[in-house]
């Protein structure tokens, strides 16, 4: 009797298994996939189905899926993804709904390969929310959408606001905070800034000079700028997205939005409005190896040979921590790199200052960039092309004495003297080993990758 009632038990437990086996997946999934999907899938643990494109909502920039129509009903769990004709079959560049991976994260396998945890199917006349966890990068999972607010903001084409990061100092209901804007790589000047719940006061600042300020009427605002109650933009619009020009000249409409826009205005057809890039005029002071011994890759011991040792890579207070009256680097007597990569303090001078014989003197537009998500303008040599060879500075290599420039010294107007060794042209010798780290105890934020070429 015992082991019939034992037997019963058994066989009502594997009935609960099978039973909660073959639950349905079911309700309805709103997801939004990134830009750089190719097309999406539903995988349910058993087969995958391609959604088609008309279940996309573009009103609402979701795809809207009836899950009982793109899974085999026989499993709760659903993940979402997308093949890139990049990478072969076993590669998975999107995956959402898996541990521990990013929103555009890879992972290795195929879709029936690998465990996963998948997102749970909502059920018969519910749904589910799956997006881009704007806060976090991973992926967002609800049963309402995700409350994440974008502010874009492209700063004014003046040299001032050019010169340093954008900041944002906003207030919500828990306090006050000041959060360095983020940089769009996709969208030249742009900045950005996501909120978990849009501000209720907030306005724009220059890092490098606070008192540039950016509030509700842009360039308009003349001393104390008035304050951008984002809160009631964002309810106003009915939209998370906002799109801020604050310089009237840019302003796409005559002047109705005041700068504001719900969708990125692009660039528009009778200007160009993207900050992609700027130059500066730039004071360089050129020279070769055949006549300054600082820049030979080849050792000698003494500086009475003729030349200092050879330095490459790397050295820790060769130069004192602040700059000079004459905003030049100052060289550091103390230090024993110093003496040993420079000599003294006349032959570390060579490298900031007309030296008749030793240098000549030209000015060049060097290029700024944004790089990725860096906030900071920074010039990149790996990507200049000169006369058709990438990588490397070498601008003045193919000028002439037209182009020396006259210097003020002392207050004397001066010819600086052309010196044509100094435009020698000279295959590249390619980076140094990178030991920054090692010494500094962390890397360097850019330094140069730009591959040794035969010619350079």
């Amino acid at each position: 009797m015992n082991m019939m009632k034992k037997l019963t038990l058994i066989l009502l437990c594997l009935a609960c298994v099978g039973a909660w086996a073959q639950k349905r997946c079911s309700g309805t999934a709103y997801i939004r996939v990134p830009s750089t999907w190719l097309d999406m899938k539903v995988h349910d643990g058993l087969e995958e189905n391609k959604i088609p494109a008309s279940m996309y909502n573009p009103e609402s920039d979701y795809y809207i899926v009836n899950l009982a129509t793109v899974t085999s009903g026989l499993s709760g769990n659903f993940v979402v993804y997308t093949y890139n004709s990049e990478f072969s079959n076993i590669d998975m560049p999107g995956v959402w709904g898996i541990s521990d991976i990013v929103y555009d994260g890879i992972v290795k396998g195929r879709p029936d390969g690998f465990s996963y945890d998948g997102i749970p199917c909502p059920g018969e006349g519910n749904v589910v929310y799956v997006d881009k966890n704007e806060m976090t990068g991973g992926t967002y999972i609800g049963s309402v959408p995700s409350h994440a607010k974008h502010l874009y903001v492209l700063i004014p084409d003046e040299r001032e606001w050019l010169s340093g990061s954008l900041m944002i100092h906003y207030k919500t209901s828990s306090g006050e905070k000041d959060t360095l804007m983020g940089v769009e790589p996709d969208m030249c000047g742009w900045f950005s800034m996501v909120f978990e719940d849009a501000p209720i006061e907030a306005y724009m600042y220059l890092k490098n000079n606070p008192a540039m300020q950016i509030g509700l009427n842009g360039l308009s605002d003349e001393g104390k700028v008035n304050s951008i109650k984002l809160n009631q933009l964002f309810d106003a619009f009915g939209t998370d997205k906002l799109y801020f020009m604050p310089d009237q000249d840019d302003w796409l409409d005559g002047g109705a939005s005041q700068g504001w826009y719900t969708m990125d205005p692009g660039v528009p057809e009778n200007g160009d409005i993207s900050r992609c890039s700027f130059s500066l005029a730039a004071i360089i002071y050129d020279t070769d190896k055949s006549v300054n011994p600082l820049f030979t890759e080849d050792a000698v011991d003494l500086p009475s040979q003729g030349g200092v040792a050879s330095c490459v890579g790397v050295r820790q207070g060769m130069v004192l921590e602040d700059l000079g009256p004459d905003n030049k680097p100052q060289f550091n007597p103390k230090s024993i790199w110093g003496s040993a990569c420079f000599g003294n303090e006349e032959s570390f001078k060579t490298l900031f200052n007309y030296t008749p014989g030793r240098n000549e003197v030209q000015c060049y537009d060097m290029p700024f960039s944004h790089y990725g998500k860096d906030p900071r303008w920074a010039f990149n040599s790996d990507s200049m092309v000169v006369n058709n060879l990438k990588g490397g500075f070498s601008p003045l290599e193919y000028s002439t004495d037209a182009g020396v420039v006259t210097l003020d010294i002392d207050g004397v107007p001066t010819l600086a003297g052309p010196l044509p060794a100094a435009r020698t042209k000279r295959p590249a010798a390619g980076p140094p080993s990178n030991n920054a780290e090692e010494v500094l105890g962390m890397p360097l934020d850019y330094y140069c990758k730009t591959p040794r070429l035969a010619d350079g």
